[in-house]
């Protein structure tokens, strides 16, 4: 005889089978979760690298095309290279008593180093490469005063010697100044110890921080060549004076490396500090585009390490390779990048290597 209470409830048989169909689809939409999570993460994290890579072009490919810019046309810039030092003088009376002051080689308009450079802070990465750019800064651009009144542009007579503008300029005292002259054949590099708004004068006062260690910015002695610091030019030698139409600016000079924690940073030279562009990136691999034969092409890339002091100015090109990082493990698998010949760790953090190839407009390059 049933009773009411016959078929109430489920059977064992019914209960495990409910288990595991609702295990099945607890696990299913589990999946579904952490699946739409990592893929979340990586798409998160590709954003991030791609975010990144667009900013450095940006800023270092703006940087690059400019480097050895001395306001010369490219073809009198490339005539100067091939003729050298004997065409071509540099001088540079800025020292600050000793070590260096970042501006020694400001005429090989971009340099390199393999590894962590003396100059930079203890936190650079031995293991990547380090660019200095150095250029002038063409938004402050004045140019020198003809005779008037029988006195010059440049009077060298005066004590201490001072340039006259044609125009107002926006110079300031402390500022690193480059004179050019006209044919792009001469070029001094010096700090301004006082301005008015169209003169601007070069003494040597020893003070703190960087001085000139001379009035004289250049020999008009072409037996002398140029004259530079820490050695202290001949007193004794004719002043180069600077003629009419000769360019004023001023300069910068950089410093991109990379640090331990994969921070990319600027170090401005004369600056206490250097300042974080941004993170992410873990290595900075730099090889050069060197015209051998000075035919305006480069026909031989080399890292850092494989060029001499005579090169640089012969740099046509650089080709850069990043390895960009997010800050997360998002791969399923642990993996490495290659870029420009150099290896990632093997790890499970998302990676790309982006390459990129920049043109030094001022030496012929578009």
């Amino acid at each position: 005889m049933k009773t009411k209470y016959d078929q109430a409830g489920l059977s064992l048989i019914e209960l495990l089978i409910s288990i595991t169909l609702g295990s099945f689809i607890v696990i299913g939409a589990t999946q579904a979760y952490f699946g739409s999570r990592q893929a979340a993460s990586f798409a998160e994290g590709l954003s991030f690298i791609q975010e990144n890579s667009r900013f450095i072009f940006e800023e270092i490919n703006s940087s690059v095309r400019q480097a050895g810019d001395l306001g010369c046309p490219a073809a009198a810039v490339r005539q100067a290279n091939q003729a050298g030092a004997a065409w071509f003088k540099f001088n540079n009376v800025i020292t600050n008593g000793g070590g260096s002051t970042g501006f020694e080689h400001f005429y090989r308009g971009i340099e390199g180093y393999t590894g962590a450079a003396a100059f930079l802070p203890g936190n650079a990465k031995v293991l990547s490469d380090v660019l200095v750019v150095h250029k002038l800064d063409s938004s402050t651009l004045a140019t020198v005063e003809a005779v008037v009144a029988g006195v010059a542009g440049h009077d060298v007579a005066a004590a201490p010697p001072v340039f006259t503008t044609t125009a107002t300029h926006g110079f300031g005292v402390g500022d690193v100044m480059l004179a050019v002259n006209p044919d792009c054949t001469e070029a001094s590099m010096f700090l301004a110890t006082a301005v008015t708004n169209t003169t601007l004068t070069h003494a040597a006062v020893v003070a703190a921080g960087y001085y000139n260690c001379s009035v004289n910015i250049g020999s008009a002695s072409v037996s002398q060549g140029s004259m530079s610091c820490p050695v202290a030019p001949d007193p004794a030698a004719t002043q180069l004076q600077y003629p009419a139409q000769s360019t004023l600016a001023g300069v910068t000079t950089v410093a991109y490396f990379v640090t331990d924690t994969n921070e990319l940073m600027r170090l401005s030279a004369g600056a206490a500090n250097a300042e974080e562009l941004l993170e992410g990136v873990e290595r900075m691999v730099l090889r050069y585009g060197v015209d051998t034969n000075n035919d305006g092409v480069a026909d031989q890339y080399r890292l850092a390490a494989g060029l001499v002091a005579t090169d640089w100015p012969n740099v046509l090109t650089i080709r850069m390779g990043l390895i960009m990082k997010s800050n997360a493990n998002v791969l399923d698998v642990a993996a490495s990048v290659t870029c420009a010949g150099v290896n990632s760790p093997v790890d499970t953090e998302l990676r790309k290597c982006i390459m990129s190839t920049i043109n030094i407009r001022s030496r012929g390059g578009q």
